[in-house]
C-alpha cells in the first residue's frame, strides 16, 4: 500500500511515521503544507529544520501550498496525483481533526491511518511517554506566551519527561500539545540516521505566542 504522511516535523508526525512504518506501511513521500494560518506557525518560521529532518528519515518531502478556502481541493489533486492508497496522521483525539482527514480522504478511495489515535484526552500523557521511551527527543519552538513558564527552548527527552508532565497537569496543558498549546522541532529520533543539535536560535514573541527561529544548528 503506497501511503503519504503529513509531516510537520513535531513529535507527533515523526511518531505516527514511526508507527506506520511499523505497521508495514510503504510510506514514499511525506507532506508539509503551507497554510495561510491566521498567526505564524512555528514548523514554517523554522522550515529548514523540517527539510533536515526529512533528510535524516530518508522519505522525499513534498512541500505544498494549499489556497485558503481551497485545501481539500488542493490536497485531494495531489494525492491521486501521487497515486497513494493511504495516508498518515498523527492526531490523538480531536474528532474534528480525524473527521477533516475522512472527509480529505474518503471520495477518492484513499485510506486514512491514524497510529496514534486513541479517543481519549485523558491518555494523552501515554502517547508522549511512549514517544520519549522509544528514544523521540523533541525542542519546544512554539509555545502559548500565558503557558510558557520557562518552556521554549526545554528539550523534551527522559531526563525533562516527568516534570514536563507534572507542569502540564499543573497549568491544564495537554501533554502532546494537541490543542495546540506548544510544538516542537524533533532532534532525535529512532526513525533518524544522525541526530540534529541546536546550537543557537532567537526568541520571537508575537501576539499571545512565544517562537523559537533557529539561527543555527549541526547534523551529528
Amino acid at each position: 500500500m503506497i501511503s503519504a504522511s503529513f509531516f510537520s516535523g513535531g513529535k507527533e508526525s515523526v511518531y505516527a511515521l514511526y508507527k506506520a512504518l511499523e505497521m508495514g506501511l510503504n510510506v514514499k513521500y511525506l507532506i508539509y503544507c503551507h497554510y495561510n494560518f491566521p498567526r505564524m506557525s512555528p514548523h514554517t518560521l523554522n522550515m529548514e529544520m523540517i527539510r533536515v529532518e526529512a533528510k535524516l528519515i530518508g522519505i522525499p518531502l513534498i512541500e505544498c501550498y494549499p489556497e485558503k478556502g481551497l485545501e481539500i481541493e488542493f490536497l485531494r489533486g495531489l494525492l491521486m496525483k501521487l497515486g497513494v492508497n493511504a495516508v498518515v496522521g498523527g492526531d490523538i483525539y480531536l474528532i474534528d481533526h480525524y473527521n477533516w482527514l475522512e472527509k480529505l480522504c474518503s471520495p477518492i478511495g484513499v485510506k486514512c491511518i491514524e497510529p496514534l489515535w486513541i479517543g481519549d484526552e485523558d491518555k494523552s500523557g501515554n502517547i508522549l511517554i511512549d514517544e520519549v521511551k522509544s528514544g523521540v527527543e523533541a525542542m519546544i519552538c512554539g509555545v502559548k506566551s500565558k503557558l510558557n513558564g520557562g518552556l521554549i527552548g526545554k528539550i523534551i527527552n527522559r531526563d525533562f519527561l516527568n516534570s514536563f508532565l507534572e507542569y502540564c497537569s499543573l497549568k491544564n496543558i495537554d501533554p502532546c500539545g494537541e490543542r495546540g498549546e506548544y510544538h516542537t522541532i524533533v532532534l532525535k529520533s529512532p526513525l533518524y540516521k544522525k541526530s540534529i543539535q541546536i546550537l543557537n536560535y532567537k526568541i520571537i514573541e508575537n501576539g499571545d505566542y512565544i517562537y523559537i527561529k533557529v539561527d543555527n544548528y549541526e547534523v551529528l
